[in-house]
């Protein structure tokens, strides 16, 4: 533990196996790789749009940030449409934003949320 308290931030690779000795020698659950701590990420931002603890808009562009670390899956590039049509369509933001509340309502349940 003290040599991974030790390293700095450019140290990502040594740090990942350091954490991950660690993890293991503590008997906890495996840390999840990359992309699904990104998934992590978007579905506690989906579920916060979907629960109205943030606007929709705001939710929508954190989720469409993600899309390119991903791969930009569909789920994540429809949050990025929507966010830009948002912007650019003040008369429609009502609609729009209920469309981001059910895209994200539809992306948990299909990851069986």
């Amino acid at each position: 533990m003290r040599e991974l308290a030790g390293l700095s931030r450019g140290e990502y690779r040594e740090a990942r196996e350091l954490l991950d000795q660690v993890v293991d020698e503590l008997g906890l659950p495996e840390l999840p790789d990359d992309d699904q701590a990104v998934w992590e990420v978007v579905v506690a931002y989906a579920r916060r749009l979907v629960s109205g603890a943030i606007a929709p808009v705001d939710g929508a562009h954190a989720i469409a940030a993600y899309a390119g670390s991903l791969a930009f899956p569909e789920p994540l590039t429809t949050f990025a449409f929507l966010a830009d049509l948002w912007e650019d369509n003040a008369a429609k933001r009502a609609q729009l934003e209920q469309d981001m509340v059910r895209e994200a309502e539809a992306m948990l349940r299909g990851m069986g949320d």
